[in-house]
């Protein structure tokens, strides 16, 4: 089940999902996560609950996100995704992003959604299998994902176009 940020329970510890975030990352520098919770720009969290209601218990995977607006496409800018080690090669990733593909078509049908991401070199072909396809050099994403001529190839962007 998709627990969005606007459903948590009121008395959850966001310190503690910040270091669940933090332990997930691997080769995320911790500073840019953190940054990610505490910015000025609306960035949201989505956690794939386990439990079947709005009970804050058991999440094995998570993501942080933020809609951008851009000629005339609402694109789904995943910031953020990751899945706690404990539950990696368990399948959670898979039905995880199913939900959110599933959800935000359901959400802008009929309009022009693209969800975009900046994948590690190692999840290319898991996004692939998603049908998330590769944009190449110079992209108007740039911006969103900080990328400049010193990281570009730190950065594999990758686009679902979903045209509904």
């Amino acid at each position: 089940m998709l627990l969005f940020e606007k459903d948590f329970p009121a008395n959850i510890c966001y310190d503690s999902i910040i270091a669940d975030f933090c332990s997930m990352s691997g080769k995320v520098n911790h500073d840019y996560i953190e940054e990610l919770f505490y910015s000025e720009d609306p960035n949201q969290v989505v956690l794939f609950n386990l439990e079947s209601s709005n009970e804050f218990i058991t999440w094995p995977c998570g993501l942080i996100y933020k809609i951008v607006k851009m000629d005339g496409v609402i694109n789904i800018c995943i910031l953020y995704v990751a899945t706690k080690y404990k539950y990696r090669g368990m399948g959670y990733a898979s039905l995880f992003l199913k939900e959110i593909i599933n959800h935000f078509s359901d959400k802008y049908m009929g309009e022009k959604v693209n969800i975009v991401l900046d994948g590690i070199y190692d999840s290319v072909t898991f996004y692939e299998h998603f049908g998330f396809k590769w944009e190449y050099g110079l992209t108007k994403y740039d911006d969103i994902f900080s990328i400049d001529d010193k990281n570009r190839n730190e950065h594999f962007i990758m686009c679902l176009y979903l045209y509904t």
